[in-house]
């Protein structure tokens, strides 16, 4: 599945912006961003183990692309 390695990298990504800020400038990850990686994540998961389940890769960008314009507002 050609999103499933940027679902685990997004998943890295998520697990160490979520964890505590130690440098200074630093923050932890907006909740919006863990929200959509570990419900991206699990569609993703869902529809590998379950036969009758797929998944909507325009969705799934729409939800990246979503995703990228709110942490760049907010300054990530």
């Amino acid at each position: 599945m050609r999103f499933g390695r940027k679902l685990m990298a997004a998943s890295l990504l998520a697990l160490a912006m979520a964890g505590p800020a130690t440098a200074e400038g630093l923050r932890p990850a907006p909740d919006y961003f863990v929200h959509a990686l570990f419900s991206t994540s699990m569609a993703d998961t869902l529809a590998q183990i379950c036969d009758v389940l797929t998944l909507d890769q325009t969705a799934l960008q729409a939800v990246y692309d979503d995703l990228d314009v709110r942490l760049a507002a907010d300054g990530f």
